[in-house]
């Protein structure tokens, strides 16, 4: 509960200051900080009236990891952890959906039930997203081409720097984080760094999947590796298992997109 109350009203910390606050060990502040950041992986809602579409890109990073395969590094270092950030006026949505550049069957994957069709959806010169949305039937908006009396604010619901922040915070008030924990990291940062809002903690630790989550993350990050990227390089998993881990689903990274429920 302290841990939880530090990341509320302070953000994301050094492990160093965290363990020697709580008097706690590196392992157990590393471990700690990663389950409450699933919390906030669960609960996607699909987002209605205006909601704008961005792309986000950051370096492929397997910070702490320590055993890298080779080949396979060689592949991923040189694609982009692509993130698609979807907003309006009261949410921030990030999705990490692909190493490498994006295509029509990414955006089916990730945003088939994000977005409601009644939606009127905010583009800006991207032409994977334009033919994405206009080939499902979606009513969209070029906002560079608005010259009608709603123009003033759709343009400024899209200019918003939100997405900027995120990637700002991530990129250099964390230093990276690893591409395996993205996801999560992002979950936290646009419900509570970005939107300044707090939810009740003693509800969120009611959440009943978060162990599952936490002890599948390496699974759902192979699995993403090779459902959301294809570079099929020998990819060898970090070796630490829990007793009762077999006893759980075999996860996909929908889950932690919000596509698949467990």
């Amino acid at each position: 509960m302290d841990y939880i109350k530090i990341l509320h009203s302070e953000g994301i910390i050094p492990l160093a200051k965290i363990k020697k606050r709580l008097d706690i060990a590196n392992q157990t502040a590393f471990d700690w900080r990663h389950k409450i950041l699933m919390l906030y992986s669960s609960g996607f809602k699909a987002l209605d009236s205006d909601v704008y579409i961005k792309q986000r890109q950051f370096r492929f990073s397997q910070k702490g990891r320590k055993n890298i395969a080779p080949k396979f590094t060689a592949k991923a270092n040189l694609l982009p952890a692509n993130v698609i950030i979807a907003g309006n006026s009261k949410s921030l949505e990030p999705r990490l959906s692909k190493l490498g550049e994006l295509e029509n069957r990414d955006l089916q994957k990730v945003l088939k039930k994000f977005i409601k069709k009644k939606s009127k959806v905010l583009l800006g010169d991207n032409p994977v997203f334009s033919n994405y949305f206009n080939s499902k039937n979606y009513k969209t908006i070029e906002v560079k081409n608005l010259k009608t009396a709603e123009a003033i604010n759709l343009q400024k619901l899209y200019s918003s720097n939100l997405d900027l922040e995120l990637r700002g915070i991530i990129n250099q008030r964390l230093r990276g984080v690893a591409t395996k924990y993205l996801q999560v990291y992002s979950n936290f940062l646009s419900r509570f760094v970005i939107k300044r809002k707090l939810l009740d903690f003693r509800d969120m630790v009611k959440v009943k999947t978060v162990w599952f989550k936490f002890i599948q993350i390496e699974r759902m990050y192979v699995n993403f590796i090779v459902k959301y990227s294809g570079i099929f390089e020998p990819f060898d998993r970090v070796k630490r298992f829990w007793k009762n881990e077999d006893r759980f689903h075999h996860l996909e990274y929908g889950v932690l997109i919000g596509t698949l429920k467990i």
